[in-house]
C-alpha cells in the first residue's frame, strides 16, 4: 500500500517537480505542496491525502483566478470537500485572489466556521501554518499561479533554490 507519509524522494530515486507532492521544510514544519487545476485533479489530490491521513487536522488551500489558472473558479463546487475533511476538526487555511470563494465553499461543505481561517496573502498563510500545533506534514493545495508565488516565497526565504536550478 502506497502512503504519502512514507514517500521519500531519496528512496525512490527521483525528485518531484515543484508543487507536485513536493515536500518543503520550513520553521520545523513540513509542507506538502500539491498543484490543483481542475475539479478532478483537486478531488484526486484530496482523496490521496485523505487516504494517507494527511488532512486530519489542517490543510492550506490557495485559489487564484489569473489567466494561467482560468478565470472561472466555479469548478470548486464540483469538488466533494465533505468527503475528505473531518468537517468539525480540520482547520483550513485559505489564501489567494479567491480565498473568500473558498471560504464559502468550505462553509457549504460543512466545515466548522471557526476552523476556516482566511489569510490576506500566501505569506500570512504559511506563517499561520508554521506557528500552529498541526501535525508534522501539512498539505498546501494551490492553483498554478499560487504555486509559483509559493516557490518565489520559499526562494526569498532561502528555503529552496530556484526550481530550474535544483
Amino acid at each position: 500500500n502506497f502512503s504519502i507519509k512514507d514517500f521519500s524522494e531519496k528512496n525512490l530515486g527521483f525528485k518531484t517537480a515543484f508543487g507536485r507532492m513536493e515536500r518543503i521544510n520550513i520553521k520545523n514544519k513540513e509542507l506538502l505542496l500539491c498543484l490543483i487545476k481542475n475539479p478532478t485533479g483537486f478531488s484526486e489530490t484530496l482523496k490521496t491525502l485523505h487516504q494517507s491521513n494527511l488532512i486530519s487536522d489542517s490543510c492550506g488551500l490557495i485559489l487564484n483566478d489569473r489567466f494561467a489558472d482560468g478565470k472561472d473558479v466555479s469548478w470548486i463546487w464540483d469538488v466533494p470537500l465533505h468527503a475528505y475533511f473531518n468537517t468539525q476538526s480540520v482547520t483550513v487555511y485559505l489564501a489567494g485572489d479567491r480565498a473568500y470563494d473558498l471560504a464559502l465553499r468550505c462553509k457549504y461543505a460543512g466545515l466548522a466556521s471557526d476552523k476556516i481561517i482566511i489569510c490576506e496573502n500566501i505569506r500570512e498563510m504559511i506563517e499561520k501554518i508554521t506557528a500552529s500545533n498541526s501535525q508534522s506534514i501539512t498539505p498546501v493545495c494551490a492553483t498554478y499561479t499560487a504555486s509559483l508565488e509559493l516557490q518565489n516565497l520559499f526562494q526569498k526565504e532561502g528555503v529552496k533554490k530556484v526550481y530550474w536550478k535544483e
